[in-house]
């Protein structure tokens, strides 16, 4: 079959949600009504006094400050949206926004039917912050978080958006609401596809497959080929822990999957990108990364169990010629995807070479494995085009991090097909099972402990393949 161009990943580039105000409702009264509410007049009666009169207790009144009524106003109306849209009440979800607010009306409506075509676990609308504006002005600008989890995510994720509200009184309105976005971070999650066209979707077996409105690219087309592609990636992981319970592929074209989850950034002639949302807690504040509990776990368990909220595969579909060539990729983007908390590579992460982040060839060297495994003929062509390309021979066993995505199309191919060698040694030497070992452990490591045969050989002495049969084998997959 002919080359399929490479597809990669990306771990959303860090989103520092805006600070948040203290959600507590200031009652400047609330001491002294209390010590009012109790306080008495104490009578000492003598023989032959009157009866002393009746003494009632005085009990402040309750106390709202403007500011504090406008929060509660805020926050009821998130909970009756949030609750409308639990409900599928379409009706109810629009009956906050302004009438005259058509745009936002549009917006919202869109969003509305987009959404409710996925599963989700969780939903929530919170208030992410509260200016001076937002407090004592008429008709403040605030960001609202929409918290909420997928059924195929392994936690919850949060999006902003940026709301105009209006108070008349005791009644608040929306008079505009957007996508939020913020230069400074640039995050893709601030595109995702159902706020941007009316979508729609299949859903089977935990995979859900959503495309434009009106465009080529019918689901319910490509759901049985996504089906199979995640039978085949999830009989690899097998009882392996920390697996996303599903995934969700949106197929565009070529402008959509430039916008959808990818930031308008080139991806060098990749067809795919999987994307692992932020995980964040209740309130829409991100959360670190969380370590495995065991002290000492094993090789092919993972060293963290928190990357990401889950993914999502986005497909370029102008630069396929066939359902079956857009299976093998969508298993590519699936052994991605099966794991978020094992993707931390350079293409997310921060700071100078092997502090905090992973190599690229295993990472990618093993989804274009699992490409093989869904076309057994891909291995030959591309073990014959490794043997023939010994211009682009690293100097190590395997591509650096820095140049693995080149911009010379054919340099990147190599790279993905020399990386892939190593996955395709394993297997033969040791079996399936073992070459998603291998995967595992080489992702544990940081990028140093993967870039010569002595710190590789940890790995593939950890999971029980012995270096003496593999290394020849990878050497005369890969011509050496």
């Amino acid at each position: 079959m002919p080359e399929i161009r490479p597809a990669t990943f990306e771990t959303a580039p860090e989103f520092v949600p805006p600070k948040r105000s203290p959600r507590r409702w200031i009652a400047p009264a609330a001491v002294a009504a209390v010590a009012v509410a109790v306080a008495g007049v104490v009578v000492v009666s003598r023989p032959g006094d009157a009866a002393p009169e009746a003494v009632t207790a005085t009990v402040a009144q309750s106390y709202e400050s403007d500011a504090d009524r406008r929060l509660r106003l805020i926050d009821q109306m998130l909970a009756r949206r949030a609750a409308a849209f639990k409900a599928g009440d379409e009706k109810a979800w629009l009956a906050d926004i302004d009438p005259a607010a058509t745009k936002a009306i549009a917006f919202e409506r869109k969003r509305f039917a987009n959404l409710r075509q996925f599963r989700f676990a969780s939903f929530d609308l919170s208030l992410s912050n509260v200016t001076a504006t937002a407090v004592f002005d008429e008709k403040p600008d605030v960001v609202i978080d929409q918290i909420s989890r997928l059924t195929a995510d392994v936690d919850r994720s949060v999006i902003p958006y940026d709301w105009k509200l209006a108070f008349t009184g005791d009644t608040v309105t929306i008079t505009d609401a957007a996508p939020s976005w913020n230069p400074q971070y640039q995050n893709p999650l601030l595109f995702p596809p159902a706020d941007d066209v009316p979508l729609r979707t299949a859903t089977a077996g935990g995979i859900t497959v959503a495309s434009a409105v009106g465009s080529t690219w019918d689901p319910k087309v490509y759901l049985p080929a996504a089906q199979r592609a995640a039978k085949l990636v999830r009989s690899l992981w097998g009882a392996r822990p920390y697996g996303t319970p599903g995934f969700v592929i949106f197929l565009g074209d070529h402008k959509q999957f430039l916008k959808w989850y990818d930031n308008n950034v080139s991806r060098q002639g990749a067809v795919g990108v999987t994307v692992f949302p932020r995980a964040t807690d209740d309130e829409g504040t991100e959360q670190f990364d969380r370590p495995n509990p065991k002290v000492l776990h094993e090789p092919n368990q993972p060293s963290w169990i928190r990357r990401g909220a889950g993914s999502r595969i986005v497909l370029d579909m102008s630069r396929f010629t066939s359902v079956r060539q857009t299976q093998t990729v969508m298993a590519h983007e699936m052994a991605h995807a099966i794991a978020p908390h094992l993707i931390q590579s350079r293409a997310g992460g921060y700071g100078p070479k092997s502090t905090n982040v992973q190599a690229s060839w295993p990472i990618e060297g093993f989804a274009r494995w699992v490409e093989f495994l869904d076309a057994p003929g891909y291995a030959q062509t591309a073990t014959r085009a490794v043997r023939a390309g010994r211009a682009y021979r690293p100097a190590g066993p395997f591509p650096p991090s820095e140049t693995f995505y080149a911009p010379d199309a054919k340099r990147q191919s190599y790279n993905y097909n020399l990386s892939s060698t190593m996955f395709l040694a394993a297997e033969r030497t040791g079996g399936r099972q073992k070459a998603v070992d291998l995967y595992v452990c080489l992702t544990n490591q940081m990028e140093y402990q993967a870039d010569t045969e002595m710190f590789i050989d940890n790995c593939v002495k950890g999971v029980g393949l012995n270096p003496a049969k593999l290394w020849p084998t990878q050497r005369t997959l890969a011509g050496r």
